[in-house]
């Protein structure tokens, strides 16, 4: 009878911890899913990374923080090649130039941001799979043991109702 009453209580804690580490995935899954809602939105800016939840800020900040260096660089690189090449459009006034070369920088800092976004939401997907499977794997062996803590709950249940004294 102890022994029942023992593994019931080992079950019982089992299933406590791994409900607590279902619950933390979850959570994981949550966080990475809203730091890829938040990059879906555009360029990120300290107000949308002060928005992501904590798990997920520090890489949110460095990646901001990459990414605007990495666009410009790359920008700046790709300008200098087009304005060599003597692509760039002449003609207008001096104002209209330069709105004309501003246009075409920002044009290639926002595509080389946009091929950083698609690694990094690339490898955000990559998290949300092995989280899922890692869910998946908890909710198993969850279930594991729930099935044998109704069993022995039933031996228990059994065992005590023969071993309880009969009065009449």
């Amino acid at each position: 009878m102890f022994l029942l009453l023992y593994r019931q209580m080992s079950l019982i804690r089992q299933r406590n911890s791994l409900t607590k580490q279902l619950m933390d995935e979850k959570q994981k899954l949550y966080d990475i899913q809203s730091y890829a809602a938040t990059l879906g939105q555009g360029r990120l800016t300290p107000a949308s990374i002060a928005s992501l939840p904590g798990s997920v800020f520090g890489d949110g900040f460095r990646f901001m923080n990459m990414s605007n260096q990495l666009a410009l660089q790359s920008a700046t690189q790709k300008f200098s090649i087009f304005e060599q090449a003597g692509m760039m459009p002449q003609g207008g006034t001096p104002a209209q130039q330069q709105q004309m070369r501003r246009y075409y920088f920002n044009c290639f800092a926002e595509q080389a941001f946009q091929q950083m976004r698609k690694s990094k939401e690339i490898e955000l997907n990559k998290m949300e799979k092995e989280i899922d499977i890692r869910s998946a794997r908890i909710q198993q062996r969850l279930q594991a043991v729930e099935a044998e803590l109704d069993s022995v709950k039933g031996a228990v249940e059994q065992r005590s109702s023969q071993d309880a004294p009969k009065y009449a």
